[in-house]
Formats: structure tokens, C-alpha cells, sequence
């Protein structure tokens, strides 16, 4: 048993091994009557190059024997999985095909030009302009039994009034529509949105509790100028260029496959 362990380690006799089983399993394809699996010489070469860039020398011939085995197990595996239909099974495996899908038709897309995206600024002004926006502090409570009977008093006679904590604090400058509805909701917006400036305006009702509001001053939307916004806009003709080609792209497949 020595003897055999010994020639096990040896590095002639595992080349020789994986050689043995190399050709039998290529022997295998080619009597099955399907196409042939093969290792590509591209793909050894990058799994050498991964091997030297972290090992510092190139991998003997032992060690691409091995490479070689895994490409071929990995490529067997990839082609079992196709034929048993796991990439229509699996909704990872479909999603991360689709999305490759989606790179291949969108990826090759030439980037617009500096006139380009100023011509798609000027044909959607609409889209570039700020949103309202309001500056205002508040008080408030958890709950409306936490709420002194003389707050409303109390504020518009300019005494102090000591509310609950609000976890985004009590004073806002400038704060646009969008992020006043995500600290408390559409509700508190529509009520901020109505009441008079300089005053104190309450109670009004959130989610999170009991508002008494004091709106000193609000901002209404203005024409954002393109060197705002340039950035955003390439970004926004990429995009919808990119949709214009998946949607080309579909068409095609419509005609190609049968959809009900």
C-alpha cells in the first residue's frame, strides 16, 4: 500500500490519471451522438494567468491537467443543467440571463454627443425644474394625550413648549415636497403646504404623532439651468435611448417566437 501511495503522489502519475480521464470522458461525447464538449484554449490560458497573478509563477503541467478536468466537469455541468431546463426553473439563474439579454442589445450604444443631450434638455424643460419647497419648524408629540389643552395658546404668545423627540429634528430650510412626505407622510405635506406662513398652524396629524407647525417661508418651483442638471440629462437620453433599443429589440422577438 506504500508503494501505491507513494506513485499516487507522484506528479507523472497524477498527469497520467487525469489524462486517462480526460479522454474517456471526451471518448463519452463523442459516442453519445450529441455535440462535442471542448475546453477552450482561451479559457486554460485565463486560468493560468489568474493562477501566476496570484501565485507568482505559472502552473506546471500537473496543475493545468487539473484546470482542464474542472473546465471540462464545469462545462458538462452547464450543458446538463441547459438540457434539464434549470435556467427556466431557476428565477435567479432567468433573471441574471435576462439581464445579460438586456447588456447585449443596450451595451453597444454610442454615447450622445455634447449637442445631443442639449437637444434633449431643451425638449423636456418640464422635467428639469425643482419641486416646491418649504422652511419650517415644528413641535411635537407622540400622542394627542401628550399634548398640553394650551399648547396652540402657549406657541402664538411665543412661550417655549417642550414636545417629544422627531428623529429628523425640528427645524427645516428649504426642504423640497418629496423629502417633507417621506419624514412624515402625505398627509403632513398637504397640511404644511396649506397653512399660513408665520403662524402657527395645528394640530395636524402624521403617522408618527402630533405636529404644531410654523411655516416661515416657501419656495415655489423654478426652471433648473442645464449646467444644474447636465449630468442628469446624459443620463436620462441614455436611458431612454436604451429603452428605445429593448423595445426595437422586442418587437423583433414578437415576430420571431409565438406570444399569446
Amino acid at each position: 500500500m506504500d508503494i501505491f501511495r507513494h506513485l499516487a503522489m507522484r506528479p507523472m502519475v497524477q498527469f497520467l490519471v487525469l489524462g486517462a480521464a480526460l479522454f474517456l470522458l471526451n471518448q463519452l461525447i463523442a459516442s453519445s451522438g450529441t455535440e462535442a464538449v471542448r475546453v477552450s484554449q482561451a479559457a486554460l490560458d485565463r486560468r493560468a494567468a489568474d493562477f501566476e497573478e496570484m501565485w507568482g509563477s505559472p502552473p506546471d503541467s500537473t496543475r493545468m491537467a487539473m484546470f482542464e478536468a474542472e473546465l471540462l466537469r464545469d462545462s458538462l455541468l452547464f450543458r446538463a443543467a441547459v438540457d434539464d431546463g434549470l435556467h427556466l426553473s431557476d428565477g435567479i439563474v432567468r433573471q441574471r440571463l435576462i439581464e445579460l439579454q438586456k447588456r447585449r442589445i443596450v451595451g453597444s450604444l454610442p454615447e450622445p454627443t455634447d449637442e445631443e443631450v442639449l437637444d434633449h434638455y431643451a425638449a423636456n424643460l418640464g422635467r428639469y425644474t425643482t419641486e416646491w419647497s418649504y422652511s419650517f419648524r415644528h413641535v411635537f408629540f407622540l400622542s394627542e394625550a401628550r399634548v398640553p389643552e394650551d399648547a396652540m395658546a402657549r406657541l402664538r404668545e411665543g412661550l417655549v413648549l417642550e414636545g417629544d423627540p422627531f428623529w429628523a429634528g425640528h427645524s427645516f430650510e428649504a426642504y423640497e415636497a418629496s423629502a417633507i412626505r417621506g419624514l412624515a407622510g402625505a398627509g403632513f405635506l398637504e397640511a404644511l403646504d396649506a397653512a399660513p406662513s408665520a403662524t402657527w398652524t395645528g394640530p395636524v396629524r402624521s403617522a408618527r404623532g402630533i405636529h404644531y407647525v410654523f411655516k416661515s417661508e416657501e419656495f415655489p418651483p423654478r426652471q433648473l439651468a442645464f449646467a444644474e442638471v447636465s449630468d442628469a440629462v446624459r443620463q436620462d437620453l441614455l436611458y431612454a435611448r436604451a429603452e428605445q433599443a429593448l423595445n426595437q429589440r422586442l418587437d423583433a422577438l414578437k415576430s420571431r417566437y409565438n406570444v399569446d
